[in-house]
C-alpha cells in the first residue's frame, strides 16, 4: 500500500483529529456535490474518479483517494508521475520525495543540500551532498552557485580580469584584480599597460616622453612633440630645428628648392624659389629649363625630334619609326635608314683583301674596296724582347735577336733569348727586387714557407690545443686518404669539442684541409673559424671533402669547433680533420740593417750586413738598442737608470731591464702649491678604482660557469663597450667573477642589463659569496650600488636559468664596474694631512702649518726700536 503525504506535525489532540476527519469529509461532500452539478464532458458529465481522464484532469485512477499520486480532485500529487492510457485509469508511480527522501526540497538530518531534484552537475548531488566547486545555501529547497575560480580564463563573480594565469605583474593579479596602471578586457583577459606621459618611456600613440610634463621643452606635457622642435630616444631628447638655410642643398621649410648655392639665373633663386621657366627636384636640387616656355629643338636630328611633355615641362627625344630613310653622305653605307634614333646602312666589306702587310678598306667618296699597303717596318705580328714581324717588301717577317739578349721575366726571375724565345731562371739570392726587397729562391722576398700535419705519427702535434667538454683524438678509423685522422670528442648535448692552432704568417697565404662530418644536419655541425670569425660549418653525412680559406698576414688562430644543440644525435656523431696545409707560415725578417729573406723553417738570410754602431731597433723605444751584425740587428737593454721619459711632478721615467718605467717620489714630497705627494700622485691618488671597459681577459676576471662570459665593444649603454653572460641552455649557469683588493671603504658601482623569463631565469649580484640582488624580466640598462669594506672581495655576477622556456634576449649585461672610496677619508690629526697613496693612507705634515706667522715673545726686544745702550747719533 502507498504511503500517503501526512502533516510534517507531531502528535496532537482527538478533538483535532475528529475536527481534521470532519472539515475533509465536508470538503469531499462538497466535491462530490459540485462534480456532480458541473459541465458535461464529451461523453457525459466530468467525473473525478470514473476512470477516465476528462476536461483540465491530469490524472483519474479510479478512486477519490489522496496519497496515491492521483489526488481526489484529480490533480498530480507532488512527488509521483501518471500515465494517462485513454479509456484506461491512470497509473500513477511515486518517484521518492517523501519526508525523509533526498530530492524533496527540505534540509533534513545527514544532508548537505537539498534542492528539490536527485540531479547531479547542478551543485547537489543525487545524494544532497554539496559538488566540489559549488557552495549551496541554508534555503529550502537549497539555491547552488558555482565557487568563482581565478586563474580558468573566465571572469566569474567578483572577479575583474582573468588572463588565465594567477601571476601577478602582468595586469591581472592573484585574485583577478586589474593592477594599477593596467587595463584589462575580454576572456581571458587581455592587459595592457595604461601609457603614462613623463616615465621617459614612449607609449602606444606618443610621440616622445623626455621623463617630465613641462610644456616649452620640445615635447609637451601630453607627450607631443611641439611645433619647430625634434625629440628623440628614451626618455626624449629634444632640440629645437633651426632656421631654414638657402644654399645648404636641403629643401627646408616653405622653400621650393635649394641647389647648393645663392645664385640667380640657374633655375633655383638666392632665396630657394624655382625661377619662371624652369623646373627643379631632388636635393641638391637640379634644375631644367621648362620646354612649355623655350622648346625642344635642340634634340632634332635626321631621326628623331625633341618633343615637350607639358604636364611636366620637359623635353624628351622621340625617335622617327625605324625603317625611316635617313640621309648620308658616306658611299660606303648602303640603304641607310632610322633603326631605335640612329642613322645606320649596311657598310661595304672589304675584308676579302686583307693581309699580313696590307688591308682593305672603302673608299667613302666611290664606295668601292681598296688593298692599301702597311709601312715599310710596321709590326705585323710577334713584338717582344726576342724578336719582331715587320713588313720587308711586302712579306711579314720575322726578326730574332741574338741569343742571349737579356728579355723581360717576372720579378726575381732572370730572363735570356734563345733561339727566338725567352728562357727564365731564378735571380740569384739577395738580389734587389721591390720596395727595399731582395729576391729569395726566385720570389721577391724569398718563398713563402709552407707547414704541413696529416696525423700519420699517431699524436696531437704539437702546437695544437683542446678546449670545451671533450678533447680532439687521433683515430685509426680512416683518414681522408686510409691512414690516421683527428677526431672531435665524444660529447653530449649542448656541448661542444674544439682544437685550437695559432701561427704567424709572414704574408698572406692560405688554409687547406679534408674533412667529414656523420652528425644531425640541421643543428650538429663542424665550424671552421679564424681569429675568432666563422668561415663556414658542415652539418649531416658529409664524405671526405677538401676546402680552402685565404688567411691574410699576421698572427692567426684556426679553430675547429664541433657543437651540439639540445637533443636527437644522428650517425656517428662526430667530425674528423686530416691533411692541414697553411702557405704563408714563417717569421718576419727585421730588415732595419739591410734587405733580409724569410726562410721556409721560420729562419732568416741576411744580405750586405755589416756591424754598424748605431741603433737599428725601434727609435721610439729608449730603453732599448740595436746593433747591426752578420745575424741581423742584435738589441740589448740600457743601463738602469737612463731616463726614458719628462718628468712628471711625483715621479720619474727611468729605463730598467730593457724597459721604460715610472719610479714614484718619496711620500709627502710637495709637489705644488700646498700639495704633497702620495703613491706618486700629487695631492694623493684617485678614491675610484675603474674595472671597465674591460675584456673578460684582463687580469680583474675569471669566467666559468656552463659556459663562460664574453666581450661586446657595443652592447653597453649608449652603444659602448660591455660583457654579456654565455649563451646558456636550461638548468645552466654561466658567471663571471673579479677578485680586488678595495684599500678603503666604499662602494662597487656597475651597470646592468637583464632580459629574460620573469620570475624564473635570473641575473645575480654576490660579493664575498654571498647574493645581494637578484633581476629578471627586461629591466634595461640601469645601475646598482652596494657597499664593500677595506681587503680582499670577490665580486661575482651569475646568469641562471631554470628547467624550461626562454624569453627576450636570455643574456645578463654588465658595464663600467668601479669601486667608489670616494667617501671615505684618511684619519689625520692637526697640522697633518691624511692622503690616499693608491694602496694605504699616509700621514704627511701639513706644509700649511710650518708656514703659519709666531706670536711674537713679548721678552724679546723690538727689533724696530733703537737699543738704548748704543749711542745716539745726534748727541
Amino acid at each position: 500500500m502507498r504511503t500517503p503525504w501526512r502533516d510534517r506535525g507531531e502528535g496532537g489532540s482527538a478533538l483535532d483529529a475528529r475536527r481534521s476527519w470532519l472539515i475533509g469529509s465536508l470538503g469531499l461532500l462538497a466535491m462530490v456535490f459540485a462534480m456532480g452539478c458541473g459541465d458535461d464532458g464529451p461523453s457525459g458529465p466530468v467525473l473525478c474518479g470514473n476512470g477516465i481522464v476528462q476536461g483540465d484532469q491530469e490524472c483519474d485512477d479510479g478512486n477519490r483517494r489522496d496519497g496515491d499520486g492521483c489526488s481526489r480532485f484529480c490533480r498530480v500529487e507532488p512527488g509521483w508521475d501518471c500515465r494517462n492510457t485513454p479509456g484506461q485509469p491512470s497509473e500513477c508511480f511515486f518517484r521518492g520525495v517523501r519526508e525523509g527522501d533526498c530530492g524533496n526540497g527540505i534540509l533534513e538530518p545527514g544532508e548537505q543540500c537539498d534542492d528539490g531534484n536527485v540531479e547531479d552537475g547542478d551543485g547537489c548531488s543525487s545524494t544532497c551532498r554539496v559538488e566540489p566547486g559549488w557552495r549551496c545555501d541554508d534555503s529550502e529547497p537549497s539555491v547552488c552557485e558555482r565557487i568563482p575560480v581565478c586563474g580558468n580564463g573566465a571572469i566569474e563573480a567578483g572577479q575583474e580580469c582573468d588572463d588565465g594565469n594567477t601571476a601577478s605583474g602582468d595586469g591581472c593579479d592573484a585574485r583577478c584584480r586589474v593592477e594599477s596602471g593596467w587595463s584589462c578586457e575580454g576572456e581571458p583577459s587581455v592587459c595592457e599597460r595604461i601609457p603614462v606621459c613623463g616615465n621617459g618611456v614612449i607609449e602606444a600613440d606618443q610621440e616622445c616622453d623626455d621623463g617630465n610634463t613641462a610644456d616649452g621643452d620640445g615635447c609637451s606635457s601630453t607627450c607631443r612633440v611641439e611645433p619647430g622642435w625634434r625629440c628623440e630616444g628614451e626618455p626624449s631628447v629634444c632640440e629645437e630645428i633651426p632656421p631654414p638655410v638657402c644654399g645648404n642643398g636641403v629643401i627646408e621649410a616653405d622653400q621650393e628648392c635649394d641647389d647648393g648655392n645663392v645664385e640667380d639665373g640657374d633655375g633655383c633663386s638666392s632665396t630657394c624659389r624655382v625661377e619662371s621657366g624652369w623646373s627643379c627636384e631632388g636635393e641638391p636640387s637640379v634644375c631644367r629649363r621648362d620646354c612649355r616656355v623655350s622648346g625642344c629643338g635642340d634634340l632634332d636630328d635626321d631621326c628623331g625630334r625633341g618633343v615637350c611633355e607639358e604636364a611636366t615641362g620637359e623635353c624628351r627625344y622621340q625617335a622617327f619609326p625605324d625603317g625611316v630613310s635617313c640621309a648620308t653622305t658616306d658611299r660606303c653605307l648602303s640603304n641607310a635608314t632610322c633603326q631605335s634614333g640612329a642613322c645606320v646602312g649596311t657598310p661595304v666589306e672589304c675584308g676579302h683583301l686583307d693581309g699580313p702587310c696590307a688591308e682593305g678598306v672603302c673608299n667613302p667618296s666611290t664606295g668601292s674596296c681598296e688593298a692599301r699597303a702597311l709601312a715599310e717596318g710596321a709590326v705585323c705580328g710577334r713584338d717582344d724582347d726576342c724578336g719582331v714581324e715587320r713588313c720587308l717588301g711586302g712579306t711579314c717577317t720575322l726578326q730574332t735577336m741574338a741569343d742571349g739578349s737579356p728579355c723581360e721575366a717576372e720579378s726575381c726571375q732572370e730572363g735570356a733569348c734563345s733561339g727566338g724565345q725567352c728562357d727564365a731562371s731564378p735571380a740569384p739570392d739577395c738580389t734587389p727586387c721591390g720596395d727595399g726587397e731582395v729576391c729569395g729562391g726566385g720570389v721577391c722576398g724569398g718563398a713563402p714557407p709552407v707547414r704541413t700535419w696529416d696525423f700519420a705519427d699517431n699524436a696531437v702535434p704539437e702546437g695544437f690545443v683542446m678546449g670545451g667538454n671533450q678533447p680532439w683524438q687521433v683515430v685509426s678509423e680512416g683518414g681522408a686518404s686510409g691512414g690516421l685522422a683527428l677526431r672531435s670528442g665524444g660529447i653530449g648535448h649542448s656541448q661542444q669539442s674544439t682544437v685550437r692552432l695559432t701561427l704567424n704568417l709572414a704574408e698572406a697565404g692560405e688554409v687547406r684541409f679534408r674533412f667529414r662530418v656523420s652528425s644531425e644536419a640541421c643543428c650538429d655541425k663542424l665550424r671552421f673559424l679564424v681569429d675568432g670569425s666563422e668561415r663556414e660549418d658542415w652539418g649531416g653525412e658529409v664524405g671526405w671533402n677538401e676546402v680552402s680559406f685565404p688567411l691574410p698576414a699576421g698572427e692567426r688562430t684556426l679553430e675547429w669547433r664541433y657543437t651540439k644543440d639540445f637533443s636527437i644525435s644522428r650517425g656517428s656523431d662526430a667530425a674528423w680533420i686530416d691533411d692541414i696545409r697553411v702557405t704563408g707560415v714563417g717569421s718576419t725578417c727585421d730588415d732595419a740593417c739591410g734587405p733580409a729573406i724569410g726562410l721556409p723553417d721560420g729562419g732568416c738570410r741576411y744580405c750586405g750586413y755589416e756591424d754598424i754602431e748605431t741603433n737599428c731597433h725601434d727609435p721610439e723605444d729608449p730603453c732599448q738598442v740595436g746593433l747591426c751584425t752578420a745575424e741581423g740587428c742584435l738589441v740589448e737593454p740600457v743601463a738602469d737608470g737612463t731616463p726614458c721619459g719628462e718628468d712628471e711632478a711625483c715621479g720619474s721615467f727611468v729605463c730598467g731591464d730593457g724597459l721604460c718605467g715610472f719610479v714614484p717620489f718619496a711620500d709627502c714630497t710637495p709637489c705644488g702649491d700646498g700639495e704633497l705627494c702620495a703613491g706618486g700622485f700629487c695631492g694623493g691618488a684617485s678614491k675610484i678604482i675603474e674595472l671597465g671597459p674591460f675584456q673578460v681577459s684582463d687580469p680583474w676576471f675569471l669566467t666559468g660557469g656552463s659556459l663562460p662570459w664574453g666581450f661586446s665593444a657595443t652592447a653597453g649603454p649608449s652603444g659602448g663597450p660591455a660583457v654579456i653572460s654565455g649563451p646558456i641552455t636550461h638548468n645552466q649557469q654561466s658567471i663571471l667573477e673579479a677578485t680586488v683588493d678595495v684599500p678603503l671603504t666604499g662602494q662597487v658601482v656597475f651597470q646592468f642589463n637583464v632580459s629574460s623569463e620573469s620570475g624564473f631565469d635570473f641575473g645575480e649580484f654576490f660579493r664575498d659569496g654571498n647574493r645581494l640582488q637578484r633581476w629578471s624580466g627586461e629591466t634595461g640598462w640601469a645601475e646598482a650600488s652596494f657597499p664593500v669594506s677595506a681587503g680582499n672581495r670577490e665580486l661575482r655576477w651569475r646568469y641562471v636559468k631554470d628547467g624550461s622556456i626562454s624569453r627576450g634576449r636570455d643574456d645578463m649585461r654588465v658595464a663600467n664596474i668601479r669601486i667608489d672610496m670616494s667617501e671615505s677619508e684618511c684619519a689625520a690629526d692637526a697640522c697633518e694631512l691624511g692622503l690616499f697613496s693608491g694602496e694605504s693612507c699616509i700621514v704627511c705634515p701639513d706644509p700649511v702649518c710650518d708656514s703659519e706667522p709666531t706670536e711674537p715673545d713679548p721678552t724679546e726686544p723690538d727689533p724696530t726700536e733703537p737699543d738704548p745702550t748704543e749711542p745716539d747719533p745726534t748727541e
